[in-house]
């Protein structure tokens, strides 16, 4: 652009890379995701002092913070050029409730309650404050008899699946996990989802709208000939449910599941 503004209201957007840097940073400080879908269609108004000029009239923005986060919950909100694969894309026909639900149903019955018991949203949107929350609440009114077991929506980990990525790759389950389609096959973003909703659109439907979450089944193997077993899902790990422990005698420190067992973009190594 020219250098030029053009808003109304006293309030002045300057135009071209400015103006839409300016944007993009107040959208990722002050979008939100709401605690109930009525809450996002008459959210209070918030004020932007970013987007308000030195002197100029204070701007207030309500409906257009909260419809940020609304939309991995109400998928029609999403606009074709919000895809991460272009305005090609199918439009999402499910939020994230729907999406978890679905990919547990897929799932053997006997994994199911250990699933739910630690989903994490992953990605840059999962930071969005009161995601989980929203996450846990929805799954919550479907209930656990419906689902197959009680959810337990972790905080997001900005570094979750690269941490997870990082470990399963230099563990020696990773061969043989591979092997295994419904484990790696469709490891990253959305992928996964595809492999458990039996959808070929559920990766659009999963990151499609920048929402990415990944729903894993877990491989078992004995460690040290008969010693500890380990859970290891692929791909995703929940940094916050991971701690280092001391090294047992002759033995490299681990890595340790401290909370939840169950898998969903979580991972522990060497549990007892």
């Amino acid at each position: 652009g020219d250098g030029g503004g053009h808003g109304g209201g006293g309030v002045s957007i300057p135009s071209g890379l400015r103006g839409v840097v300016l944007v993009k940073h107040a959208k990722e400080a002050r979008a939100y995701v709401a605690p109930t879908a009525a809450a996002a269609r008459s959210p209070p108004p918030l004020a932007v002092p970013e987007l308000s000029g030195s002197g100029s009239a204070p701007l207030y923005l309500a409906c257009e913070l909260a419809a940020v986060g609304e939309v991995f919950f109400d998928p029609s909100l999403a606009a074709p050029n919000d895809s991460y694969f272009g305005p090609s894309s199918p439009q999402p026909q499910h939020g994230l409730p729907t999406l978890v639900a679905r990919c547990v149903a897929a799932c053997p019955p006997s994994e199911r309650a250990h699933l739910l018991a630690a989903v994490l949203p992953i990605g840059g949107p999962s930071a969005l404050p009161g995601l989980s929350q929203r996450l846990q609440r929805e799954l919550d009114s479907i209930g656990s008899e419906s689902l197959g077991g009680k959810p337990c929506v972790l905080p997001a980990s900005p570094y979750a699946a690269w941490r997870g990525g990082s470990i399963l790759a230099a563990s020696p389950v990773h061969p043989r996990a591979a092997a295994r389609p419904h484990t790696l096959s469709h490891c990253v973003s959305g992928g996964a989802w595809s492999t458990y909703a039996g959808s070929g659109t559920a990766a659009d439907e999963a990151c499609g709208n920048s929402a990415e979450a990944l729903l894993l089944h877990s491989v078992e193997r004995p460690l040290g000939g008969g010693g500890p077993r380990s859970r290891v899902a692929s791909w995703g790990a929940a940094a916050a449910s991971v701690r280092r422990r001391p090294a047992a005698t002759g033995e490299p420190a681990a890595d340790e599941e401290t909370g939840c067992e169950g898998m969903l973009g979580a991972l522990s190594l060497r549990s007892k």
